[in-house]
């Protein structure tokens, strides 16, 4: 992990979740859970070519923002369980 890569945890505390780092050309950076219980690696996302540096899983919302090193930013959602924020530009 880089040093300059986030991390945040799930509302409920069970999950971390940190972005990976790549090199230029050579990868996929992805979004890593893991349990905070066992430290078992529960989700790898595909995210960006370019390394995850900044993330926040935003409690009220229910959504997962990053940062890429690209400058990129993306949202991570569940149609079912996500509240406000970036679901209302969905379903215009």
């Amino acid at each position: 992990m880089n040093s300059r890569t986030g991390v945040t945890l799930s509302p409920n505390e069970k999950i971390v979740l940190t972005g990976t780092s790549v090199r230029k050309g050579y990868s996929v950076a992805q979004v890593a859970g893991f349990s905070t219980v066992t430290g078992e690696n529960i989700c790898r996302i595909p995210s960006s070519a370019h390394s995850v540096i900044s993330i926040v899983w935003h409690p009220q919302l229910n959504q997962i923002f990053t940062g890429s090193a690209d400058t990129t930013i993306r949202v991570l959602y569940d149609p079912e369980k996500s509240r406000g924020g970036i679901m209302k530009c969905v379903t215009k």
